[in-house]
């Protein structure tokens, strides 16, 4: 790229007597990118009235709605780097081929030992698991995540509702979609973690009686879209839907409030 002084922008609030929603749907390490997103809308001095959320997407919303505005880049930045935190090589050279080879290492470090702060393999493993019991459904333990979320995000703010946060995940007894929403009930770290539970490398995690997992990727942004659309009866709100695999387009239902899905990348 040609060098040179980049022109000065001057960040503008959508819809200035609406609301702004954050969608951030899931994909993994995709969600450090996401991070990334909300730090420049922090930057520019706006912040979401609402997110609504899937998988990792869920747990960056819940730190964002679960700290006041001047910690929330910390408490994101802390997720992330207790994630990350292994070390792999001690001279990572340049290139190509050494970063293949640090990734592969990195991929198998992870299927060998878990995630720090995230997740580690369940003892014993499931193929040497009874049938039907705790440790036979996933290869690994999500437990490190819950001490994970109590220590980046606050739930007593959570709760306040000064963001309004929202997470979706799937019944396991039904199949059937499940929103937890802290404008209609009290949202604790078993909400995000179920968000979040890909079977079968991730337990599905119990919301009082009911078992509940992870949302495919593919329903979740519309569905959790269309969640946040239709929670409002009058006023406006602009989304902002958070992608990394498809350009956005706007997007009308008949009755409700505007939405526009905005390009992040621009």
């Amino acid at each position: 790229m040609d060098s040179g002084t980049l022109p000065e922008v001057r960040p503008v609030r959508p819809l200035a007597r609406g609301r702004l929603a954050l969608v951030l749907q899931g994909g993994g390490a995709l969600g450090a990118y996401q991070a990334g997103v909300y730090q420049a809308l922090h930057e520019a001095g706006l912040e979401p009235d609402e997110v609504a959320s899937v998988s990792i997407g869920g747990i960056n919303g819940a730190i964002i709605a679960g700290n006041r505005p001047d910690r929330r880049l910390d408490r994101l930045r802390e997720f992330w780097e207790t994630v990350t935190a292994r070390q792999m090589w001690l001279c990572a050279p340049d290139g190509d081929e050494p970063r293949k080879a640090r990734n592969a290492w990195s991929s198998t470090l992870t299927m060998l030992f878990g995630q720090p702060g995230f997740f580690t393999p369940q003892l014993p493993n499931p193929w040497l698991s009874l049938r039907g019991s705790r440790t036979a459904t996933s290869f690994y333990d999500s437990a490190p995540l819950r001490e994970t979320l109590l220590r980046v995000v606050d739930f007593d703010v959570l709760n306040q509702r000064t963001i309004r946060y929202a997470c979706g995940a799937v019944n396991v007894l039904n199949g059937n979609f499940a929103y937890f929403d802290s404008a209609r009930q009290e949202i604790l770290p078993e909400h995000v973690m179920a968000s979040g539970a890909l079977p079968p490398a991730l337990p599905m995690v119990r919301i009082g009686k009911v078992p509940v997992s992870f949302i495919s990727r593919t329903a979740s942004t519309g569905s959790l879209l269309t969640s946040c659309v239709f929670g409002h009866e009058s006023g406006s709100l602009k989304v902002l839907e958070k992608t990394t695999f498809e350009r956005p387009a706007s997007a009308s239902v008949p009755g409700s409030p505007s939405v526009a899905s905005p390009d992040m990348s621009r």
